[in-house]
């Protein structure tokens, strides 16, 4: 990254984007929240099904509550500074090694689950477009309603 840079994208080599990505590079990220990602698609007909553990004492101190909460890695935008002033590495660390070691915190899944525990009370989520599967027609819908919505293409929503 140049030196001095704030903000990170990243997106998996297997994302397309169908829309100019300003939208989501300017993110409305907050000290707080700080990590823009998008929501896993379809959650509940995906054949990856992570089963978190929602009880363990670390993921609810984590804030990771419900599986709303459970982003696409592949689609990010992170203020890098405040991402190391919390310092998530540190916290992707401590739930590998609990992972790893004690009981599972999750079922299935290697990179998202642990960052989504990690990060869960850090992220903004985006406009569902940023996650489309091929061949979805909720999917394919949410583009065209974006496409008609630009300037609010972005949602501070989070989940409580």
């Amino acid at each position: 990254l140049p030196l001095g840079a704030r903000r990170a994208v990243f997106l998996d080599a297997d994302t397309l984007a169908h829309d100019d990505l300003t939208d989501l590079i300017e993110a409305p990220l907050t000290n707080d929240k700080f990590v823009a990602a998008a929501r896993r698609c379809a959650p509940g007909k995906a054949a990856y099904k992570p089963r978190f553990r929602f009880r363990d004492p670390l993921v609810q101190e984590l804030g990771l509550r419900n599986v709303r909460q459970h982003v696409n890695a592949g689609v990010l935008v992170m203020d890098l500074q405040a991402y190391c002033e919390a310092d998530i590495v540190e916290k992707l660390d401590r739930v590998l090694v609990r992972h790893i070691t004690g009981s599972p915190l999750w079922h299935q899944g290697n990179n998202q689950p642990p960052f989504t525990i990690a990060a869960a009370a850090h992220t903004l989520f985006v406009h569902p477009s940023w996650n489309v599967r091929p061949g979805d027609a909720r999917g394919q819908s949410q583009i065209r309603r974006k496409r008609g919505q630009k300037s609010q293409s972005l949602s501070a929503e989070t989940v409580k």
